[in-house]
């Protein structure tokens, strides 16, 4: 027999309560819902009884450039961050239905699983990156941080319009801080392969501003690490280096690598 009853939990990713009315029968297994609660997805199992017998939270992005994946129920094409953590989950509302990727060490699993919504859109958080994008857009930005990388200049010039934020930003950053700001107007390097740090801008763009500094900073030490670690191969061994190289898989990534060997050392790969 079907019958409705009482939910409560709290939300491990915001705090706030949650109180649902929902389906249970008198078979053993257990139901799954997804519910789209304020700016994230939720994954809940309940049991007969209306407990709540497992919670999974999931990332919400919205970005058109990355990793692609069409949903196997509705075709809708998404893209996911290029870089991602080995274990990592992603979530997007179909309207009917919500798409759920596991990403588990670079493989992708995916499901799909009746949604419901729950709460208004929440006031977005002060991201100092995303006010920059909102100025200028993400292309500006990572034409400058990839730019920075490849090049190494000690001057970039910043529109009027944006050169408080952008001080503001490379200031900090460890690696932008040797960076000086200087007013005039700033030309997108498209010839400069821009898709690594575009990606990357728009992954954080929405997080907490401390988080989004942290995975920026972080991001460019690693290329910059990796650029320095790919020099010292070829030194020793090119053949080495080249093997380093041919096993990144991201081709975002690999492009700005080559290009920095390039014009930093004279090094092609």
């Amino acid at each position: 027999m079907v019958e409705k009853k009482m939910l409560f939990f709290n939300c491990p990713v915001c705090k706030k309560p949650v109180v649902l009315n929902v389906e249970t029968s008198d078979f053993q297994e257990l139901r799954r819902i997804a519910i789209k609660h304020f700016d994230h997805i939720l994954l809940i199992e309940y049991d007969m009884y209306a407990t709540l017998r497992t919670l999974t939270t999931f990332k919400s992005v919205n970005i058109n450039e990355g990793r692609k994946i069409i949903c196997p129920k509705c075709q809708r094409v998404e893209y996911i961050p290029i870089l991602t953590e080995e274990l990592d989950r992603y979530a997007f509302d179909h309207g009917d239905h919500a798409l759920l990727v596991y990403v588990i060490f670079g493989r992708i699993a995916y499901d799909i699983v009746d949604i419901i919504r729950i709460g208004k859109p929440t006031l977005p958080v002060k991201n100092i990156i995303r006010d920059i994008v909102e100025k200028v857009g993400s292309e500006y930005l990572a034409s400058m941080l990839t730019e920075i990388i490849i090049s190494g200049p000690k001057i970039i010039y910043a529109d009027e319009e944006i050169f408080h934020k952008i001080n503001e930003l490379f200031n900090r950053i460890r690696i932008l801080r040797r960076i000086q700001i200087i007013r005039g107007k700033y030309k997108i390097k498209e010839d400069l392969p821009l898709a690594y740090f575009k990606t990357v801008i728009e992954d954080i763009k929405n997080d907490p501003e401390y988080e989004a500094l942290d995975k920026l900073n972080k991001q460019l030490d690693f290329v910059e690490k990796l650029i320095g670690t790919l020099e010292k191969s070829f030194k020793e061994n090119p053949f080495r280096a080249k093997q380093i190289l041919d096993s990144i898989k991201e081709e975002p990534l690999k492009a700005i690598l080559r290009r920095a060997l390039e014009e930093k050392y004279s090094i092609t790969l």
